[in-house]
């Protein structure tokens, strides 16, 4: 009952600072403008982190799922403006809260079942997971770690989606070639392919880009040839 309350009160703060976000951008409004006091911006990171701390708990990862609007608010949020350069703790709040809410949603794609990545694509993931390429922030190895990982998650969710898996990491389920079809278009929309074929040449101290860089390159290149598509300009 307890942890029942915890995540309404959780839902509640989230899908409401989502929405004032929507409402503000769409109004080209100042990101200010949206009450953005210490207090809020606070209420909805201890949220988001509940979430994210939790949502192994079965409960609580259908309970994301099927929460209308709470699903598209993590969404919306992994890409939450924070370059304002008015208020530095204030942008560390932002950062925590776009960082956060894509934490939400890798776990969710890490143990959901087939119909919950269903969700993820409708919500456009394939977006998601390229936007730690243009806003990684940070600095030499911390900027690659989160780029290495963005590259990780890519080739492991076409893979779960494209091929029949039956391992120790994940749930099993029949390929979802459409699924995985509308991802990589997802990806290209924001120009991830160009950033996947951009850190085959990022030589991190401590990350093998160009052999992961390569995997996900391959792994969208097969996805063509299987489904006897054309084989796209940038993958010449």
């Amino acid at each position: 009952m307890q942890l029942e309350q915890e995540f309404q009160e959780a839902e509640r703060a989230i899908i409401q600072f989502a929405d004032s976000y929507r409402y503000n951008k769409s109004r080209k409004q100042n990101e200010q403008s949206i009450s953005e006091s210490a207090l809020s911006l606070t209420k909805v990171t201890t949220s988001i982190k509940f979430l994210r701390d939790k949502i192994s708990n079965n409960y609580i990862c259908k309970s994301v799922i099927n929460t209308p609007n709470l699903l598209k608010s993590l969404a919306t949020l992994t890409s939450f403006q924070i370059d304002t350069h008015m208020n530095y703790l204030i942008d560390l709040q932002r950062y925590g809260i776009r960082s956060l809410s894509r934490d939400c949603l890798s776990v969710i794609q890490y143990i959901g079942d087939a119909s919950d990545k269903t969700d993820l694509v409708n919500e456009r993931y394939g977006r998601v997971l390229t936007i730690p390429f243009s806003t990684a922030g940070g600095h030499g190895e911390e900027q690659n770690q989160r780029i290495y990982l963005a590259l990780c998650c890519i080739y492991n969710f076409l893979r779960q989606l494209h091929l029949v898996k039956n391992d120790y990491w994940y749930m099993s389920f029949p390929p979802f070639p459409q699924l995985a079809r509308s991802t990589v278009e997802q990806i290209v929309e924001e120009g991830g392919n160009e950033e996947i074929e951009a850190q085959i040449n990022n030589k991190g101290l401590y990350y093998n880009f160009k052999d992961q860089a390569n995997s996900v390159k391959a792994t969208v290149l097969n996805f063509y040839i299987d489904n006897s598509n054309t084989r796209p300009d940038w993958y010449n």
